[in-house]
């Protein structure tokens, strides 16, 4: 029979300071702000590489919440057929940063990780959700590029296995008045 220490069974309570620390925004934060507001959106789709785009219309609304600690996002279609729901943030236990997507198109949720540039002018995070059709795995790497206070790009880039990198997506938001 094997004893374990009473240290083992009570550990140590965390120092608060530590833990203000750990919990509080950090400098990572900023880019969360600087995409805040209410964006004009407008998109391309591509169905599959060398197929000419789609287009459509759209807004989206972002909202800091708890401290500016996420940044929570409500996309919308111009023409009502799509809306979808994101969340982004800054983990700064992991050192990176976090977004979880849901929409209309699915019935999953996404969640990426991934880093911005030093100067938090470019956000790239990666994740792998199940593609409803074929149901296997398609990997997406988005990628926001800050193109100064009132615009932003956005672009999804898809691998389904076996498959080469396409761009499928790619959204230009214009901040409204």
């Amino acid at each position: 029979m094997s004893s374990s220490s009473s240290q083992d069974q009570n550990p140590a309570p965390p120092n608060p300071a530590e833990f203000e620390e750990l919990t509080r925004p950090a400098a990572e934060h900023a880019l969360l702000a600087k995409l805040a507001g209410r964006w004009r959106a407008q998109a391309k789709f591509w169905m599959a590489p060398h197929q000419p785009p789609m287009e459509s219309e759209g807004s989206i609304v972002g909202t800091l919440v708890f401290g500016g600690r996420y940044l929570m996002t409500e996309f919308e279609c111009s023409e009502g057929m799509f809306q979808g729901r994101g969340t982004l943030g800054y983990d700064k236990v992991r050192g990176e940063y976090v977004f979880s997507w849901f929409d209309t198109m699915a019935t999953g949720i996404t969640h990426y990780t991934g880093k911005a540039t030093p100067d938090g002018q470019r956000l790239e995070v990666v994740g792998t959700e199940i593609d409803p059709q074929s149901n296997k795995p398609v990997r997406h790497r988005l990628v926001t590029l800050l193109e100064g206070e009132n615009r932003h790009r956005w672009e999804m880039h898809s691998t389904a296995p076996g498959q080469p990198e396409f761009r499928a997506m790619e959204i230009v938001y214009t901040r409204m008045a």
